[in-house]
């Protein structure tokens, strides 16, 4: 990669191996670079460099994530799936690829989420459409249809879907019968509405009981509750124009990074508890280590973005060294 290329570098995705030894991540050019997040954490240099890299799409590389032995990209054409025990062996090869008879080939994704309860995977596209994919048979068991844009984001919980789209809505689905049960309007509520932003829902999340439900984009983060179908409080920043890119619950936290050099950090009720650091200027993605089986997430935290270059937090208090993919 040459210095123009980097200095254009960006990392959209990220994710760790089920053992929590290695993080991938994918960039704008299609490229997957493995780090051994072990040795990073305990090498004395300031900067640590990949494990392995490989080319794993013609276009960038908007999501990943990791099904057991598997690790899943998605982003221009195809979905494609690598064996982790080739990665770590430095011989990656494509196991799999997800395509829907019924999809454009150069259909775009956008985000991907793995059900460990049923063995699914989940995808995001640009036609507004989420798929859901056996990961056994690898054949696509499931279409949900209703949004008018393409989808941003997703997620998961126990026989239910949340999407959120560039149309400004998030929808809630039951994945038994892939039917929309909820449709939520952020941009709608006087108290998050953003016009100046415009429409749209970027980063949206579920709770560990699937009560709770956090989204933002160009309506200001909130949390919500679903039984109630209300919402329960706007997450406050310092920064009024703020937009997520990305909102995770992380213990008894709630946790986003986006459009600033800054990781915000909110109690469960709303409260800001921080604002941290980072030394990327868009944040794209944060991950936690999270070991197969294991429902709790633990550090290090890895933070990228529009850079050649990832943070690593080992402590959710600063930011800690970088990563490097060059």
């Amino acid at each position: 990669m040459d210095k123009k290329q980097l200095l254009h570098t960006t990392i959209y995705a990220t994710a760790y191996s089920s053992c929590g030894t290695y993080l991938a991540c994918g960039d704008n050019y299609g490229q997957i670079a493995v780090f051994n997040i072990t040795e990073a954490v305990e090498a004395h240099s300031l900067k640590s460099t990949p494990y392995v890299v490989f080319q794993a799409h013609t276009g960038a590389i908007h999501a990943l994530v990791t099904s057991g032995k598997y690790l899943i990209s998605a982003g221009f054409g195809p979905i494609n799936g690598w064996k982790w025990s080739d990665i770590r062996n430095k011989r990656p090869s494509k196991s799999f690829t997800l395509k829907d008879l019924q999809t454009n080939e150069n259909e775009s994704y956008n985000c991907v989420n793995y059900a460990n309860k049923d063995s699914s995977i989940y995808t995001g596209a640009d036609n507004g459409i989420t798929y859901k994919w056996d990961i056994n048979t690898l054949k696509c068991k499931g279409r949900f249809s209703g949004h008018t844009d393409y989808i941003h984001d997703l997620d998961t919980g126990s026989n239910t879907l949340i999407t959120a789209s560039e149309d400004g809505t998030v929808k809630l689905w039951d994945t038994r019968t892939a039917t929309c049960t909820n449709t939520i309007s952020p941009c709608k509520n006087k108290q998050l509405n953003r016009p100046e932003f415009g429409q749209w829902i970027s980063s949206v999340a579920l709770d560990e009981s699937g009560e709770w439900l956090v989204c933002g984009g160009s309506a200001q983060p909130s949390l919500w509750h679903l039984r109630s179908k209300s919402m329960a409080t706007v997450l406050e920043t310092s920064d009024k124009s703020y937009t997520p890119n990305k909102l995770m619950f992380q213990d008894d936290e709630i946790i986003s990074a986006g459009n600033k050099s800054i990781i915000y950090r909110w109690n469960v009720n709303g409260e800001k508890k921080a604002e941290i650091p980072c030394s990327i200027n868009r944040v794209f993605s944060l991950s936690f280590k999270q070991l197969f089986g294991s429902v709790s997430n633990s550090l290090p935290l890895i933070a990228s973005g529009n850079s050649y270059k990832l943070s690593l937090f080992t402590n959710l208090g600063y930011e800690g060294k970088l990563l490097s993919i060059v």
